[in-house]
């Protein structure tokens, strides 16, 4: 992964969505602590996996994307408090779940995305 490229996407995503109302009027801007959680996400990933297309949530989220193709995605979003949600697809199966992020990225989601591009 090219670490400096994901981290301008990530600034680029915080710009658009600096103010509530950004994304209409219900949307909310992206909070500190999910800029914090979103950073320390990207940091964690190994060097191997390739990069994420990263967009902010009408929620207040960052949103990171895998896609190879309609059959191979996986998809994460991070809030303020670390969890990560995440959901994936391959041709094999359908997954989903939720993770508190630590110390390392979790090994399940680290595996999925690499599942995606095999």
């Amino acid at each position: 992964m090219d670490l400096k490229e994901s981290l301008k996407q990530l600034e680029e995503a915080l710009m658009e969505a600096d103010t509530d109302g950004w994304k209409g009027e219900n949307s909310v801007a992206v909070p500190l602590p999910v800029a914090y959680h979103s950073l320390r996400f990207l940091r964690l990933l190994p060097d191997d996996i390739p990069n994420p297309d990263i967009v902010a949530e009408p929620n207040g989220e960052i949103e990171f994307d895998w896609y190879k193709n309609s059959d191979r995605l996986f998809s994460l979003s991070v809030n303020g408090n670390g969890r990560i949600n995440y959901a994936g697809r391959t041709p094999e199966r359908i997954s989903g779940n939720c993770k508190l992020l630590k110390n390392s990225c979790p090994l399940i989601i680290i595996n999925s995305i690499k599942k995606i591009y095999e």
